[in-house]
């Protein structure tokens, strides 16, 4: 497999060849370790791999403590902007954006709605590269849904 490509938002790739559901919840759950525990908004595109994508993401954020917040087929800025919500301490984005079909991503976003900034990146390497810590039965967190975040995001810029 080639390698994924990681920048400033995130990580992506080809689906099923730089990047596939074992890359997708190794990452999610380092972000969950970086994160810590809490409420993490998750939505997705409606690429194909989207579904797989979103279900491995899933798995390594209860892995490792978080709640995953399920906010369906929405637009980054609207998981950007329940990132930001109390309780709430990060989300990721299923999206390649402009990226070909075939691609698909993580953008990883914090507790402020901003794409992890560059002392967190670093720090998400380092995690990435050690052996994950997974929680066990007691402290996995079952996931949650909601279904007015785009709601939320227009009352939020109509004002």
């Amino acid at each position: 497999m080639t390698k994924p490509i990681i920048s400033g938002s995130g990580i992506r790739g080809i689906f099923g060849e730089s990047l596939n559901v074992g890359t997708a919840m190794d990452f999610a759950a380092a972000f969950g370790e970086l994160m810590g525990p809490g409420m993490v908004a998750l939505g997705r595109d409606t690429r194909r791999s989207g579904p797989a994508v979103e279900a491995a993401v899933t798995a390594g954020l209860m892995a490792t403590g978080c709640t995953p917040v399920m906010l369906g087929v929405v637009p980054t800025p609207t998981i950007q902007l329940e990132s930001m919500r109390e309780g709430f301490v990060g989300g990721i984005a299923v999206t390649a954006s402009h990226n070909p079909g075939d691609w698909n991503a993580l953008k990883l976003i914090g507790s402020d709605g901003v794409f992890l900034r560059s002392a967190a990146r670093r720090k998400l390497m380092r995690i990435i590269e050690a052996e994950r810590k997974w929680v066990g039965n007691s402290d996995v967190h079952q996931t949650e849904s909601v279904s007015d975040a785009i709601a939320r995001h227009v009352e939020n810029i109509a004002g």
